[in-house]
């Protein structure tokens, strides 16, 4: 993303947080086959904290000390607010990624229930930005994606009968229509 790819002031760092494990494994595992770099190429210093992870005992300012960018995972982050937001001096910039799923989960997650609360005094010195793939209900959207095309109308089916979706799915290529067919497993 943009955000991991920017300039980073000398003695700052910037911070992500990832509402679930898998995000935020899945993001270290893309920065150990293609690292992460800024906007000059330079290979940046990212660490990784969540339970679990080779860096989950370090102390944030550990970490702090030798990263460009941490990537927290939310409860690890939580767990650790106290003493990264003592120091909010040295922090560049925080991003939420994918806020729509902190949100969905907080309803058996109950500390991400206030989460942004905490965040709420320090967004004068520190810029905090929220990333979401979904429109949170009665939330504008910061920016919104004008199509200068009309879009084509489509119809979405959900099934559970694996065979039924798969014998649908031939009859509609076999009239020459088009099917894109998503599956979870």
């Amino acid at each position: 993303t943009a955000f991991m790819n920017s300039e980073v002031p000398a003695n700052k760092y910037s911070i992500i947080i990832f509402p679930n494990l898998y995000a935020i494994q899945s993001k270290e595992a893309s920065h150990k086959e293609n690292p992460i770099r800024d906007k000059y190429g330079r290979k940046l210093r990212v660490g990784f904290v969540y339970g679990g992870s080779d860096h989950s005992e370090m102390t944030t300012m550990e970490y702090a000390m030798h990263s460009d960018l941490i990537c927290f995972v939310s409860d690890s982050f939580f767990t650790r607010r106290r003493d990264i937001l003592s120091n909010h001096h040295r922090i560049h910039r925080i991003l939420l990624d994918e806020i729509h799923s902190s949100e969905n989960q907080s309803l058996y997650r109950k500390k991400l229930r206030t989460f942004l609360h905490y965040l709420d005094p320090y967004k004068d010195s520190i810029e905090i930005a929220t990333v979401t793939a979904t429109p949170n209900y009665g939330v504008e959207p910061t920016h919104k994606i004008h199509y200068t095309e009309p879009i084509k109308p489509f119809h979405i089916n959900v099934s559970h009968d694996f065979n039924k979706t798969i014998e649908k799915a031939k009859e509609v290529i076999r009239r020459g229509e088009e099917y894109v067919l998503i599956g979870g497993n």
